[in-house]
């Protein structure tokens, strides 16, 4: 339950985006790059964000070049199957335009709540200070304010259980019992 109200929390928060420098012809390339190959996923300007699909819209550029990597090495645990595969094919420059048109499309604004969000069961507040250190005006972390909660639940979760590797983050998640990762 800890896990599910502190998704929910982060879902219902109000997405704010980095405000990263980007290269223009960088962010042309990547436009092309999300056109041909990411669109399907992430929304036809990197802004849909339900379910499983987290937004990629406004997170900094080297939190995203940092991740595409991420699922090109198969010694990290990295659960998503289809971004292993779409990685796959990514030179090198492919990701540095990609995280450049992201990081360049500040413009996302949060998306419908899944549900309604009830009161926590626990108190999150500590916790979301200690997230917040990480997550808010970040050049290297993924913001996480207004992705979705399934979302959010899902890949707390795996750092929780090792499923999925961040060595800083599997860490964290260690330190809070079921119920104050849920709320």
């Amino acid at each position: 339950q800890k896990i599910t109200d502190l998704a929910r929390h982060y879902a219902n928060s109000k997405w704010v985006s980095a405000q990263d420098q980007t290269n223009d012809a960088w962010v042309k390339a990547g436009n092309a790059l999300h056109q041909s190959g990411c669109a399907g996923c992430h929304g036809p300007d990197g802004r849909k964000a339900e379910g499983m699909t987290p937004r990629l819209a406004g997170q900094p550029a080297a939190f995203i070049e940092s991740m595409l990597k991420n699922y090109r090495n198969p010694k990290l645990k990295q659960p998503s199957q289809a971004m292993r595969v779409a990685a796959a094919s990514l030179s090198p420059a492919d990701m540095q335009t990609l995280a450049h048109y992201y990081a360049s499309n500040p413009e996302a604004s949060p998306g419908k709540a899944e549900s309604a969000a009830p009161v926590a069961l626990v108190d999150v507040s500590g916790i979301v200070k200690g997230c917040d250190g990480c997550h808010v005006d970040s050049d290297t972390d993924p913001l996480i304010a207004g992705q979705p909660e399934a979302y959010l639940r899902t890949v707390m979760q795996q750092f929780l259980d090792g499923t999925r590797d961040g060595p800083s983050m599997t860490k964290i998640m260690k330190k809070y019992d079921a119920a104050q990762i849920a709320s």
